[in-house]
């Protein structure tokens, strides 16, 4: 990643941490970004764990996932354009969550939304973050038909 992106990224998460804490002086350095990254990522694993069985949480992983506000609407769809990161700890939380924010200006991801005539704008990436599961296996569910829609 760039120097100039990384410090555009770092920026945004700057003011973004300090808005969605409720605060209004931003982080300074890296450390402080880390830090508030460590401790929100404590607070999910407890909040996790408080409202599972016990049983069901044998990892201290996380995911980062991406969620565009507007990717996926009718007509078009940006599945697979985004990036994700699987099996992170405490200490990548926040390299992941780096490389979910700056998917939306991957190649593949600029192309669709340029074939498609979609302004940037109308694409706001989110990022979720998910607590893995020791899995036997996975799949997707269907409320209806996709094919009758």
């Amino acid at each position: 990643m760039g120097s100039l992106v990384l410090s555009q990224v770092n920026d945004f998460l700057k003011g973004l941490i300090s808005r969605s804490l409720g605060r209004y002086e931003q982080p300074q350095s890296e450390e402080d970004l880390r830090a508030t990254f460590a401790s929100r990522y404590h607070s999910f694993k407890l909040l996790i764990t408080a409202n599972s069985k016990a049983h069901e949480i044998r990892t201290e992983k996380v995911s980062t996932r991406s969620s565009a506000l507007g990717a996926d609407s009718e007509g078009r769809s940006f599945a697979g354009q985004f990036r994700s990161r699987l099996n992170l700890s405490c200490d990548s939380l926040l390299d992941g969550y780096r490389e979910v924010v700056v998917g939306k200006y991957s190649l593949p991801a600029i192309t669709y939304r340029l074939n498609m005539g979609i302004p940037d704008e109308e694409v706001i990436m989110c990022v979720g973050c998910v607590a893995m599961v020791d899995a036997i296996c996975g799949g997707v569910m269907y409320s209806s038909d996709p094919y009758r829609l």
